[in-house]
């Protein structure tokens, strides 16, 4: 299984003659972060958290080093749900407020990264473990090899698409191939659909879950 950016050299150096590792590297990253914010296809549930009696301010933090984009499904659950197996009650967008990375500081108040703040009208009135649920999307940082090996080879396809059309239409290199990069930039834009087409269906699901 691939494991990192870094993994895909051996699929992209052969038709890239003198192209440096460290170049090579910086259009993976470059591709996987344009891939995630065009199509938000890596998403990821998070453990369940916490609700605190009273306390509407809850920070959520990912598994991996990587950028929440926002907030894609938001649940409330009671302690007697939990027991019962119910998902909770969705939340409408409109009834918080997502704080991303680089924080905020909004009337004299300062928030920390990826803090969620529930409105007054969900205030817990106890304590339940477990009780709220958040779904996130996800964007790798532009110098991170940190990324989700499971999201990578789904779409390694798409990356390496990208990484190549963009190394290849470089003026003036070695490496710079216009018929290849614009055979490669296919390959991305076949890649891209699919993943429309997924977020999609991930959607219509999500509203299919919240009328249940």
């Amino acid at each position: 299984m691939l494991n990192r950016y870094s993994d895909l050299y051996p699929y992209l150096t052969p038709e890239l003659p003198g192209c440096p590792n460290p170049v090579i590297l910086q259009a993976l990253q470059k591709a996987g972060r344009v891939f995630c914010l065009d199509t938000e296809v890596w998403r990821e549930q998070l453990a369940p958290i916490n609700l605190v009696d009273e306390q509407v301010r809850y920070v959520i933090n990912p598994s991996w080093e990587a950028e929440v984009k926002r907030i894609r499904d938001l649940r409330i659950n009671t302690a007697e749900g939990i027991s019962n197996g119910d998902k909770g009650d969705p939340v409408s967008a409109a009834l918080f407020d997502f704080y991303p990375a680089g924080g905020k500081t909004e009337l004299g108040v300062s928030f920390s990264d990826n803090t969620v703040i529930l409105d007054d009208s969900l205030e817990p009135a106890e304590n339940v473990t477990g009780g709220l649920e958040v779904s996130i999307i996800l964007v790798p940082y532009l110098n991170s090899d940190n990324i989700d090996p499971v999201f990578l080879n789904s779409w390694v396809e798409a990356i390496i698409g990208r990484a190549m059309s963009d190394l290849m239409s470089m003026t003036g290199k070695k490496w710079m191939n216009p018929g290849r990069a614009g055979y490669y930039e296919v390959q991305y834009q076949k890649a891209r659909g699919r993943a429309k087409i997924e977020k999609i269906r991930g959607n219509t699901q999500k509203s299919t879950d919240m009328e249940a």
